[in-house]
């Protein structure tokens, strides 16, 4: 609590972390760098984009600037004449309330005294991707000493940058070219961080703008469909992934908040903070919205990188098996006659140790299929045995497992 908007609210970080802490063993650390009213066409602006300066929104921004410029300008060049006028419409209104009835009178309105035309702010558009160089700055002074920022950091142990979690996109809504930029933005950005931070396949999180509460006003936003398109971009298969926050929407809160908050304050105090653009500022939409991050961000991680570790060295390509269905009845409809190997979670945790990649029964060889079972309470490896050809007389009936993840035993498997 306290990494929200002030030291009492939370953002989405705070479902996320305490989601992952129970489906992670070992310490986390959640480095969080967030803004608010930021676009990602200009503010985060990745580095690798093309200038801005060469944009069409920064030529028509500029244009729109010097011409509110130049507007004010003329302003100033006439307002002695509008004060002239603004005397002339005071006496005709003052004299018309001498002899106006009451009726009039209420319909009579009283001139408004016009002030000096303030200079407008000058054009601040040559900045672009600022708040990407503060992002990057924030995370690379932290990784510098995680000790200082987790008690629990093992310097010999070292760290890994496992994943990144985007949740922004309400100021792109308001400019064609930032929306319909929107999808191509975001991959640089992806591809970028990655770049930066030395994390070629990081898992990464778009939490898909969702302040429209309903999923037919989402799916018409141009800035909800960039976000799904560039998760969907085949560069970032099994990589990236897109998590709607509609779903998560309080429509409770927004109950109270439409029949109006300050007339029933103490009940919205219990269920909203914010307004409507910052999801009513209802805990339990963050803390949904995190708990789906984290779910997310999890089965990424096991059948994407973790996957790729368990199986790093096998012949064969891994088979990932949904667990919701008949353990081994699709395999055995999809693979006739194979028989698997079952290997606990506990093991599954660490590098399978060759040289173990086939097995002879009586005489016939198998090779050793990996297959992995994503799925709660953890990973599960199997090995299917599929037949290959007839060989000399030769048994072996146990192949054997090593691990090298802290918290994992080794063991064994026998013959299903």
């Amino acid at each position: 609590v306290g990494y929200g908007a002030d030291k009492v609210k939370i953002g989405p970080e705070y479902g996320f972390g305490l989601s992952m802490a129970q489906k992670v063993k070992g310490p986390i650390l959640l480095i969080k760098a967030s803004w608010g009213g930021k676009s990602l066409m200009y503010d985060f602006r990745p580095p690798s984009a093309a200038d801005f300066k060469s944009t069409k929104a920064y030529a028509d921004a500029k244009a729109k600037a010097e011409a509110n410029l130049a507007k004010c300008k003329e302003a100033v060049k006439n307002f002695p004449e509008t004060e002239k006028k603004y005397a002339v419409d005071l006496a005709a209104y003052q004299e018309k309330m001498k002899t106006a009835d009451e009726k009039t009178k209420k319909r009579l309105r009283e001139p408004r005294k016009p002030n000096m035309p303030r200079e407008p702010q000058p054009f601040k558009q040559d900045d672009a991707g600022h708040f990407w160089r503060e992002m990057e700055k924030h995370v690379s002074d932290v990784l510098a000493d995680p000790k200082k920022h987790h008690p629990d950091y093992d310097a010999e142990q070292g760290y890994e940058i496992a994943g990144f979690v985007w949740f922004q996109g309400f100021n792109d809504q308001f400019n064609p070219e930032f929306r319909s930029n929107y999808a191509e933005n975001m991959k640089t950005f992806i591809k970028d961080v990655r770049t930066t931070f030395k994390t070629p396949k990081m898992a990464f999180v778009i939490g898909v703008l969702g302040t429209s509460k309903t999923k037919e006003k989402v799916d018409a936003n141009e800035v909800a469909q960039g976000q799904r398109k560039a998760a969907l971009a085949p560069e970032f298969k099994g990589t990236v992934v897109s998590v709607e926050s509609y779903t998560e929407y309080s429509h409770f809160s927004d109950k109270v908040f439409q029949k109006g908050w300050p007339k029933h304050y103490h009940e919205w105090n219990t269920v909203g903070s914010d307004r409507p653009y910052h999801y009513l500022g209802s805990g339990a939409f963050f803390v949904r919205l995190g708990d789906s991050f984290a779910t997310a961000m999890h089965k990424m991680l096991l059948t994407g990188v973790a996957q790729a570790d368990l199986l790093n060295g096998w012949i064969h390509p891994p088979v990932v098996f949904n667990p919701s269905e008949d353990e081994y009845g699709s395999l055995a409809r999809k693979y006739r006659g194979f028989r698997p190997l079952s290997v606990p979670p506990a093991a599954a945790c660490g590098r399978l140790g060759m040289p173990v990649r086939s097995l002879k029964i009586s005489t016939t060889t198998f090779a050793l299929q990996p297959v992995v079972m994503t799925g709660k309470p953890g990973v599960t490896l199997s090995l299917l045995l599929i037949r290959t050809e007839p060989a000399l007389s030769a048994t072996a009936t146990r192949a054997w497992i090593r691990t090298e993840s802290s918290g994992c035993s080794g063991g064994s498997m026998g013959m299903a």
